[in-house]
C-alpha cells in the first residue's frame, strides 16, 4: 500500500512537491479565500478536515490538501495540476465507501468553501454549492417559506450533494420526479481544456442550444468527475407538504410475512408511497449477532393520508416503531433510519450493489439467506454489520422522465425500464479483514447476480463496489459517447488522475 513515505521514493514524488508549492503560493496571496494544509506533523484540523471520509478505509494521507475558495483559484488549481500531472482528488463530504475515489496520496482538493445555498423565487430552483450538505439544503429558509424541496438523497447524515448528483441519485421521489439528474437545471464546471489552453469555468443548462454544451450538460448527468470539476448546481424545486414517514422494525420470525407483504406493497400504483427495507446483522459487545429487518416508509402527503394507508401491509405485521403524518423535511426529522450506518468513523465499510427490474420472491429469499450466511461470520472477522438493502421503486419508476435520451444523461434510465438496487454493505475493523471482507461481498455480488435474469442494467456507481464492477456496467452504451465527449473537454485526460469510475481510452 502505497503512503507518504514510500510515495518519497517515486518518480511522481517531485512533480507533487512542486505542484503544491504552486498551490501554496496562490493561496497565500494576498486576498486569497482559498486555504493550503500541508501534511505536516502535527497534522493540523483544517488538513484533517480535508482528507477525512465518513469511513476510515476511504481515507488516505494526502501530501497536502487544498481548499479552493473561489471558481478563479479553482481554474488556476486545475491548470496546474494539467502541467504537472500528478495523482489528486475532489472532495465534497467524503461519503463515498470506495478508497481512492474520492481520496488520495497526491494533492486533496476538498470543495468544503463552495457552501452557499441560494432559492431564487423567481425561477423555483435552488443554486447548491458543490460543497453542501443535504443536512443543510433541507434546512435552507428560502425553501422553507417556499413549501418547496428538491429532489435529493434519503440519507442526511452528511452526504454532500456533489457526488450523490454526479452519480445519478437516487432519492424517495424517484418514483415522482426521477432521478436527482433529472432535475438538475444547471452547471457550473471547470473543465481542463485543450492542450495550450488554460482551464475554464462552463456553464451549462437544460435548454441549451449549442450542440457542445448540449453535450457536457448530459455527460455530466451521472457521468461523475470524468469531465472536470463542479463548482455548482442548479436543481428544479417541486411542492412539499408535510409526510407521512418512520420506520418500522420486525423481529426474524415476521421475515416471512414481511417478504410477502413487500411484493404486496411494490403492486400498488400509489407513486407517493416509497419504502426500503434493510436485513440488518450487527454484532454488539455482549458477544451476540443482533438482526432486525427494517423497513423505511416515506409518503408525500398532498391534502391527507390516503384510506386504506399505504403502508397497511406493514402496520398489519408485529413491530415496533411507527409512523408519523406530520413529518416535515425542513426539520431534519426525516431520511435516517435509525442508525442506518455507524457514526463510528473508525469502522472500515464498503457499499456494493446489483440491478434488477423487478423484486420476486426467489430474490427476496436468497437477500434473506445470504444476509444470514455472511452475519454469521462477523465474530471471527471483526465485522461489526452486515446488511443488505431493498431499494423498492414502482414499476413505473421512470414514467416521469423525459422520452428524449438527450434529456436523460450520461447515466442510461428511461421510461418502461424499472432499475432497483439491491444495496449490499459490510462494516468491520481493522485493515487487516479489508481484503476478507470485500471478497465477501463480492460473493454475495455474484450469488445475488445469479438470481436476476437479464442481468445487464447499468449499475448504480454511487453504491457500487469499485472491486466489483467494471465502468462498462455502470455506463452501458453510452460510453462511447461519453469518450468523445471527455476528449473535447479533457484531451489531455486531467481528470483521470482523480479516482472514481474513469472513461477508458
Amino acid at each position: 500500500m502505497l503512503n507518504l513515505v514510500n510515495l518519497s521514493r517515486t518518480s511522481i514524488w517531485i512533480p507533487i512537491k512542486d505542484a503544491s508549492k504552486k498551490i501554496k503560493e496562490i493561496c497565500n496571496t494576498d486576498g486569497s479565500q482559498s486555504k493550503f494544509y500541508p501534511s505536516d506533523v502535527p497534522l493540523s484540523s483544517g488538513y484533517k478536515d480535508c482528507v477525512s471520509h465518513y469511513f476510515q478505509s476511504s481515507s488516505k494521507v494526502a501530501h497536502s490538501a487544498v481548499q479552493p475558495g473561489t471558481v478563479s483559484d479553482l481554474i488556476e488549481f486545475v491548470n496546474i495540476l494539467k502541467t504537472h500531472r500528478v495523482p489528486f482528488a475532489i472532495k465534497g463530504d467524503g461519503h463515498t465507501s470506495n478508497a481512492n475515489f474520492s481520496s488520495t496520496h497526491g494533492i486533496q482538493i476538498s470543495m468544503a468553501l463552495f457552501n452557499k445555498i441560494t432559492y431564487h423565487n423567481d425561477s423555483e430552483t435552488l443554486a447548491v454549492g458543490a460543497g453542501c450538505l443535504f443536512d443543510e439544503v433541507y434546512v435552507n429558509e428560502g425553501l422553507k417559506k417556499a413549501s418547496r424541496n428538491i429532489v435529493g438523497g434519503e440519507d442526511h447524515q452528511g452526504v454532500g450533494v456533489a457526488g450523490w448528483l454526479l452519480g445519478g441519485g437516487y432519492s424517495m421521489k424517484t418514483n415522482r420526479f426521477g432521478l436527482g439528474i433529472d432535475n438538475v437545471e444547471a452547471y457550473e464546471v471547470v473543465v481542463p481544456g485543450r492542450e495550450g489552453e488554460t482551464a475554464r469555468l462552463e456553464i451549462v443548462k437544460r435548454n441549451d442550444q449549442e450542440q457542445d454544451k448540449k453535450d457536457l450538460f448530459w455527460a455530466l448527468k451521472g457521468g461523475g468527475n470524468n469531465f472536470g470539476i463542479v463548482s455548482k448546481f442548479t436543481l428544479g424545486t417541486h411542492p412539499q407538504g408535510p409526510i407521512y414517514y418512520g420506520v418500522l422494525k420486525f423481529a426474524e420470525k415476521e421475515t416471512k410475512d414481511v417478504k410477502k407483504a413487500i411484493l404486496t406493497f411494490l403492486e400498488q400504483s400509489d407513486k407517493r408511497a416509497t419504502m426500503k427495507a434493510y436485513f440488518r446483522y450487527d454484532y454488539v459487545d455482549t458477544g451476540e449477532i443482533k438482526f432486525g429487518l427494517l423497513v423505511d416508509c416515506y409518503y408525500d402527503v398532498d391534502d391527507k393520508i390516503p384510506t386504506p394507508d399505504p403502508f397497511e401491509v406493514f402496520l398489519a405485521i408485529k413491530h415496533t416503531g411507527k409512523l408519523r403524518g406530520d413529518v416535515t423535511v425542513y426539520e431534519g426529522q426525516i431520511f435516517t433510519p435509525p442508525d442506518s450506518v455507524s457514526s463510528d468513523r473508525s469502522v472500515r465499510a464498503r457499499w456494493g450493489c446489483v440491478m434488477l427490474g423487478e423484486y420476486t420472491a426467489a430474490i427476496l429469499d436468497t437477500i434473506d439467506e445470504q444476509a444470514k450466511t455472511v452475519a454469521n461470520k462477523l465474530p471471527g472477522n471483526n465485522g461489526t454489520m452486515f446488511t443488505i438493502g431493498c431499494k423498492a421503486f414502482s414499476k413505473g419508476m421512470f414514467d416521469e422522465i423525459s422520452d428524449d435520451s438527450e434529456q436523460n444523461g450520461a447515466w442510461p434510465h428511461k421510461k418502461g425500464e424499472a432499475n432497483h438496487p439491491i444495496l449490499v454493505f459490510a462494516e468491520w475493523k481493522g485493515k487487516e479483514n479489508d481484503e476478507f471482507w470485500i471478497s465477501e461481498m463480492k460473493e454475495v455480488l455474484k450469488t445475488l447476480s445469479a438470481k436476476i435474469s437479464q442481468n445487464s442494467r447499468p449499475v448504480y456507481s454511487n453504491t457500487a463496489l469499485a472491486e466489483y464492477t467494471k465502468v462498462e456496467e455502470v455506463y452501458r452504451g453510452n460510453l462511447d459517447r461519453l469518450k468523445s465527449i471527455r476528449d473535447k473537454v479533457d484531451p489531455a485526460k486531467v481528470m483521470s488522475f482523480a479516482g472514481g469510475f474513469k472513461i477508458p481510452g
